[in-house]
């Protein structure tokens, strides 16, 4: 039953995460990545690109591929990286 309570538990977090990270971020000037979370580090550069004021990103745990961001046309910036 437990284990049952934390699959849930994982699955609400999850959905909850994805549609949080959207409501936050809309109408943002610049995103800051803090967290290395999956349902972060999976999201589409395009569809937050749509809620965004400007495409800019500041990836605080190296947990994005700069290229398919850069691709997206975000401005993208990561602690100790070019």
């Amino acid at each position: 039953m437990f284990q049952r309570w934390i699959d849930d538990f994982r699955t609400e977090s999850a959905a909850v995460a994805r549609l949080s990270a959207l409501a936050a971020a809309t109408g943002a000037d610049l995103v800051l990545l803090l967290t290395e979370w999956t349902e972060f580090r999976e999201m589409a550069p395009e569809v937050l690109g749509d809620v965004v004021r400007h495409r800019r990103i500041v990836d605080g745990r190296n947990a994005l591929d700069p290229a398919t961001w850069r691709a997206a046309g975000w401005t993208y910036r990561a602690l100790g990286r070019p």
